[in-house]
């Protein structure tokens, strides 16, 4: 008359066994009696809460203000009885991100830098509260976004060349050179020379190599050094953001046996001078 478990039950599948057990004699008439047994199933905590999602990902701009939400995660879990899930980061930036352990939602609570880092992995757990308590996990990747907020940087802050009284126009002058600490087309660059400098006006720049040419002619008895201004402009998508740097350019114009000698005096003043010395 003793029942025994002959395999395993599971609480999340049955909450109770009802059981019809039969008693009999072994007389003639065989007589029996029927009872009615039931079992309540217990529930232990042997469900993990799951995420209903293994990889989450989100982007915010480096800009994006401390306090913002980032993104909202959620879990749940099948087990009987439990219903208090705890949220928390158990591996990742917890100096800049911070997860509200009851609603899942994951905030910024310190600034941000994409030239700095460019993207944050986050591990979070989601614990229960049965007893032993249960958790489960779910990576989050927070990529950072770029905004225009570094201006070009030239590779030096002057810049000096020599040329030729006799160059050519076309002729190669220098190469100018900048960069950008941003991302994408905020790191895009132009060159250009300064506006309104008459000494710019004897070379013009290759606006994306930065390669400043000879456009008329120079001569070195006239001007021998030419002075001005060569920029770098950013292409961010918003142009009110536009970023620019400038550096200084010096070019200096070399001598070149061009012209003749010339008599400090009239030559017919040196021949008249010559015959008076002779009558003399």
């Amino acid at each position: 008359g003793k029942l025994t478990l002959v395999s395993t039950v599971n609480r999340e599948e049955y909450q109770q066994f009802v059981l019809n057990v039969t008693v009999t004699d072994r007389g003639s008439p065989k007589l029996f009696s029927l009872v009615k047994v039931f079992i309540a199933v217990d529930n232990i905590n042997d469900v993990n809460p799951v995420f209903n999602k293994t990889l989450y990902t989100a982007a915010i701009y480096e800009n994006t203000t401390v306090g913002a939400v980032v993104i909202a995660l959620q879990a749940s879990e099948n087990e009987a009885d439990i219903s208090i899930i705890t949220y928390s980061i158990a591996i990742g930036a917890a100096n800049v991100f911070a997860m509200n352990e009851t609603t899942g939602v994951i905030s910024l609570i310190a600034p941000v830098d994409r030239e700095t880092k460019s993207s944050y992995q986050l591990l979070v757990k989601a614990t229960d509260n049965g007893i032993p308590p249960r958790f489960g996990s779910a990576d989050v990747v927070v990529t950072i976004k770029d905004i225009n907020d570094n201006s070009p940087i030239f590779s030096k802050q002057a810049y000096s060349a020599s040329i030729s009284e006799l160059s050519t126009v076309g002729t190669t002058v220098l190469s100018v050179s900048a960069s950008d600490l941003d991302f994408g087309v905020n790191s895009k660059l132009v060159y250009a020379l300064e506006m309104g400098v008459l000494d710019a006006t004897k070379f013009s720049i290759e606006n994306t190599t930065g390669v400043i040419s000879l456009t008329s002619p120079v001569d070195r008895e006239m001007q021998d050094t030419y002075s001005f201004k060569v920029i770098a402009q950013d292409l961010p998508v918003l142009k009110a953001m536009t970023r620019y740097a400038s550096a200084n350019v010096t070019v200096n114009i070399l001598d070149e046996n061009d012209n003749p000698p010339v008599f400090s005096v009239n030559a017919s003043v040196v021949r008249n001078l010559n015959r008076s010395v002779l009558l003399s």
